[in-house]
């Protein structure tokens, strides 16, 4: 086995026929997947970006399925207005006009689904250590989950089936770069499986998590926890 696939596996791009070692950081514009009567709505940052391909995929394995999909997502842009505290650009210009527009495309007669993705922590918590564990509620917080509520309720109101995903777990141990530890003897290296404390996962993401679900379920919209399928339950 060779270290260099979990190398790139690491670094591998959402984004299918791009070439380079970075991450596309995204379009400007909607990526139509398969123009249909019906299409979904995929809106968020780079979580919502590494859906990208299963869902390219599933499109490509059912030609004859007659819905489309539909992608405005830009790395590191909030699926919301409001200007928050420390969240790293998260509302510049060119975020803005993508998410205006796509909410003016939900809207449409030709969506009747939409997924909303983000690393919600990344914009509205600030952590007090290297490792993410703990956090602070970003100045701001309290008015960009509101703009979420209200683009939600609008989205409602338009009789559209709304997702609202929460954050991916997050930590150092689930970095594929972590789990190659280097050794003398041959091959050189060897990989090592740590299952993180999915309590602390959960705190991490606090109170934004609780907010959001909060959020949803005050405007119809349905919640879909990654957490659910990707931690063990025991796991505490």
């Amino acid at each position: 086995v060779d270290a260099k696939k979990f190398v790139l596996a690491s670094i591998e791009d959402w984004l299918p026929g791009t070439t380079g070692m970075s991450w596309t950081q995204g379009s400007n514009q909607l990526i139509i997947l398969r123009g249909g009567s019906r299409s979904v709505l995929y809106i968020g940052d780079s979580n919502m970006q590494q859906y990208y391909p299963r869902i390219e995929k599933i499109l490509a394995d059912h030609p004859l399925n007659s819905r489309g999909a539909v992608f405005a997502v830009r790395d590191g842009c909030a699926p919301f207005e409001a200007d928050v505290l420390n969240s790293s650009g998260a509302t510049s210009p060119e975020c803005r006009a993508l998410v205006r527009e796509a909410l003016e495309y939900a809207r449409g007669p030709k969506v009747d689904t939409i997924v909303i993705s983000a690393c919600w922590r990344c914009y509205l918590l600030s952590f007090d250590d290297s490792l993410g564990r703990s956090g602070r509620v970003n100045i701001g917080a309290d008015q960009a989950i509101g703009s979420l509520k209200r683009e939600l309720e609008i989205l409602a109101r338009a009789g559209k089936r709304v997702y609202v995903v929460l954050g991916i777990p997050v930590s150092a141990e689930l970095d594929p770069r972590s789990l190659i530890q280097r050794i003398i003897v041959p091959p050189g290296f060897r990989v090592v499986v740590s299952s993180p404390n999915r309590g602390e996962l959960q705190n991490a993401a606090e109170p934004i998590r609780s907010r959001l679900i909060e959020v949803a379920q005050a405007t119809g919209a349905s919640v879909i926890d990654p957490m659910q399928s990707l931690c063990d339950e025991r796991s505490e």
